[in-house]
């Protein structure tokens, strides 16, 4: 079982390495920025998009969803 555990942990390792740290600051800045921010999703996307556009909600961002449920 601490295979499956560290193979697990290695592979979000990967992932987070590669992660393009300046995008990441650019979309921050852009929704910082935003009067409005407007997200979209179909299907089950759409339920984590609607969590993260709950916590913008909660930050103080005007946000709208659009998608299909």
């Amino acid at each position: 079982m601490t295979n499956l555990y560290a193979g697990a942990l290695a592979e979000l390792g990967g992932v987070f390495d590669r992660i393009d740290d300046g995008a990441v600051d650019t979309a921050v800045k852009m929704i910082a920025e935003a009067r409005t921010v407007i997200v979209f999703g179909g299907g089950r996307e759409r339920l984590q998009i609607m969590g993260f556009a709950m916590r913008l909600f909660h930050l103080g961002r005007s946000v709208a969803v659009v998608g299909d449920m």
